[in-house]
Formats: C-alpha cells, sequence, structure tokens
C-alpha cells in the first residue's frame, strides 16, 4: 500500500541522513527481539544525539545503504561492523 511505501522511504531517508552524523556503523543481526543481550546493548548506547537504532527488514536497509560497492549511498562506511547477538561476547 501507499502508507507502506511511504514508511520504508522514510526509514531510507533516516538512516542516510544519520551516515553523515555518525562515526561508526553497526549491523546487527537479531535472531530475537525481545532478547536480553539487545536490552543490554540498547541501554550501552542510551538514547543521545550521538547514537540510533534503525530495524527494518534486511531488503530495506540493503537499500538504504546499498547492495555492493559501486552502489554504496556513503562511500567512506566501506566495511561495516558485522555483529551477531546470538554470538555476543561481553567482557
Amino acid at each position: 500500500s501507499n502508507r507502506d511505501l511511504e514508511l520504508k522511504q522514510e526509514l531510507v531517508k533516516k538512516i542516510r541522513s544519520r551516515l553523515y552524523e555518525c562515526s561508526h556503523l553497526f549491523v546487527v543481526l537479531l535472531y530475537n527481539e525481545r532478547t536480553d543481550k539487545l536490552q543490554t546493548v540498547r541501554a550501552h548506547f542510551s538514547p543521545s544525539e550521538s547514537s540510533y537504532f534503525f530495524f527494518g527488514k534486511n531488503h530495506g536497509m540493503q537499500f538504504a545503504l546499498g547492495r555492493t560497492p559501486p552502489t554504496e549511498y556513503y562511500q567512506h562506511y566501506q566495511k561495516y561492523h558485522l555483529i551477531s547477538l546470538e554470538k555476543w561476547v561481553y567482557c
């Protein structure tokens, strides 16, 4: 529907605008959004003007960031930090 398309386009705009403001980008693979591990990560990066969480489908995130090196939206993010919370180790 048009509303779904508008929401997806707005998410892409938000992600792309934050790329210029943030120094790090972490792509997190979630298998269970209600896990205690995610709550710990969210508490560590408390809401502030310097940290943001975006949740969305894989396809939408790929579109916002770029699916291949030539289509990367922001060229300085040549290597993303990929984290799987199922294998997260706390120190």
